[in-house]
């Protein structure tokens, strides 16, 4: 049903369109505003990472970009085994027909507890994400947490060398369109920070996910759930003393999804 809608809509990798279209000469970013067709949201050095993708014709990096998005999806999900993954993985289909990034952000942050410069790729898109990190602050681990601040800091001042301008340009139009209420944004943040700290004390890295859903500036229905496919490999991937059963991820994602 919410892929049918999104086709209907002409949605169809509506979000990698505007990823593709910052190779294009002629496309000017931020000029946009979210929630129209080929608004582009997220940071300069996004663009600058992606950018040999998008020398590709726009249906070879459709093609290049669901595909991976889906592998993406697959591995979070296949600590549940096939039979439960398979058909989650259709629940992120309206996640992946329009080509957002949750995916690739859900391994980014499975991979950042081990790698916490991963956490840039989050900040880098949806700033807001960036709270997760307080995670290793809660349980004293300033090494790692220093780490996921300075390799965000350090992708930042060398796109920003590469492109001052684009990086005004996307500052001021976060500030320009912040979606939705002031109140209604700090109030989910501080639900968020508050689920990553006693997640945090707990020794838990699951329910960050969940943290990062309620921090989410803008719902956009059934693909902004899609961050809660991470929960699978979060359960998995975690010390083999704090290793939790991966039947309990089962149940997890059954309710979150029922």
């Amino acid at each position: 049903m919410s892929v049918s809608y999104y086709v209907a809509r002409d949605r169809l990798g509506g979000d990698a369109h505007a990823y593709w279209l910052t190779g294009q000469s002629w496309y000017v970013a931020y000029e946009i505003a979210p929630n129209h067709n080929d608004a582009f949201l997220y940071s300069p050095a996004f663009a600058q990472l992606i950018r040999p993708l998008t020398w590709l014709p726009w249906p070879a990096f459709l093609t290049l970009w669901v595909t991976a998005e889906t592998a993406a999806f697959g591995w979070l999900l296949r600590p549940l085994g096939w039979r439960w993954a398979l058909p989650l993985i259709l629940w992120c289909a309206p996640e992946i027909v329009i080509g957002n990034v949750l995916g690739f952000l859900g391994v980014a942050l499975v991979a950042s507890f081990a790698r916490p410069w991963m956490w840039s790729a989050m900040v880098l898109t949806k700033p807001i994400f960036g709270l997760g990190s307080l995670w290793f602050a809660a349980r004293r681990q300033w090494r790692q947490f220093a780490g996921s601040m300075g390799a965000t800091a350090l992708i930042v001042a060398i796109s920003t060398v590469l492109n001052p301008t684009a990086w005004a340009h996307w500052l001021l139009f976060l500030a320009t369109n912040a979606g939705g209420s002031a109140t209604t944004l700090i109030l989910r943040s501080a639900l968020a920070v508050t689920v990553v700290v006693i997640a945090a004390r707990k020794g838990q890295r699951w329910p960050v996910a969940v943290a990062l859903l309620l921090a989410t500036p803008v719902f956009a229905g059934a693909p902004s759930l899609t961050i809660l496919a991470a929960i699978p490999r979060l359960m998995w991937n975690t010390e083999p003393d704090n290793r939790q059963d991966v039947s309990g991820a089962a149940e997890v994602v059954r309710v979150s999804t029922g």
